[in-house]
C-alpha cells in the first residue's frame, strides 16, 4: 500500500494523506462475523432471514466451527438488547464464561434478535503494522475520538484519548515531537483549509493542549 502511496505521489503528482486511529481494532456490526454471504446484506435483512429455522442452524454451525482465539479477541461494543447491554467491553469468551451458552450462541442470539444494534471490535490490525501506519509522515493525525460519548451504552475501545495514544506511541517509535504535533494540528488543518484552526494568532480559536513528557505514555 505504501509502495502504491509513493507512486501516486511521484508519478502523479497526488497530495496524499490519511487518517488512522491508534489502535488494532475494527468495529462494525457484528453480523460480519457470520458467513460470506452475508456480508453484503443489511442487518435487518438478515435478521429476517434468521427467523427461517434451517438458515438460523447454518449460521450457527459457521459460528461453532470458528476458532476460540476469534472469541477472544472480539469484544462487544454496543448492544440494545437487555440481556446484554452492559456485558459491552468484554470478549465474546468472557460473555460466554459469564452466561454459560457458548460464545457461537450467544453471537447469534444477538445478531438474530438485533442485528441493527449490535456491534463488536475485532482485532484485525498487528501492532507493527499499526505503528508503520501512524509513524508514517502522510498519517496527520488519530481519528474516532468522537466516536463515542462517555455515559452511554457505546464502548469503542479505540475511541478515548487517541489523540494522545497516537502522540506516544509515534515518539516511542522515535519521531520527533514537533513533526508529531505538525500531524496533529496545523498539518491535518490545513488539508481540510481550517486555516482558523491549529494557529496562534489574532482571530484564530483559542485551543491549547498542555503536554508534559513524564505525563505521555502508553
Amino acid at each position: 500500500l505504501f509502495a502504491l502511496l509513493d507512486r501516486a505521489e511521484k508519478d502523479y503528482g497526488v497530495n496524499v494523506t490519511f487518517d488512522r486511529y491508534p489502535f488494532t481494532q475494527s468495529m462494525t456490526q457484528l453480523s460480519v462475523i457470520g458467513p460470506e454471504k452475508y456480508l453484503s446484506i443489511p442487518d435487518r435483512i438478515i435478521m429476517e432471514r434468521l427467523k427461517n429455522p434451517a438458515e438460523k442452524t447454518d449460521f450457527l454451525k459457521y459460528l461453532a466451527d470458528l476458532p476460540p482465539e476469534k472469541w477472544s479477541k472480539t469484544i462487544l461494543a454496543k448492544c440494545r438488547l437487555e440481556k446484554f447491554r452492559n456485558l459491552c467491553g468484554m470478549t465474546f469468551a468472557e460473555i460466554g464464561d459469564l452466561l454459560k451458552p457458548p460464545p457461537a450462541e450467544t453471537a447469534l442470539e444477538m445478531i438474530a434478535e438485533d442485528s441493527v444494534g449490535t456491534c463488536a471490535a475485532f482485532d484485525t490490525l498487528s501492532e507493527e503494522n499499526m505503528l508503520r501506519i501512524i509513524s508514517d509522515r502522510r498519517c496527520f493525525c488519530a481519528s474516532d475520538e468522537t466516536a463515542a460519548q462517555m455515559g452511554t451504552q457505546w464502548l469503542m475501545p479505540r475511541n478515548q484519548f487517541s489523540g494522545f495514544r497516537t502522540i506516544a506511541l509515534q515518539m516511542h517509535n522515535g519521531i520527533p515531537l514537533p513533526e508529531i504535533i505538525a500531524k496533529l494540528t496545523w498539518r491535518a488543518a490545513g488539508r481540510f483549509n481550517l486555516p482558523v484552526i491549529s494557529e496562534l494568532r489574532i482571530g484564530a480559536k483559542a485551543d491549547f493542549t498542555f503536554l508534559s513528557n513524564e505525563l505521555i505514555s502508553i
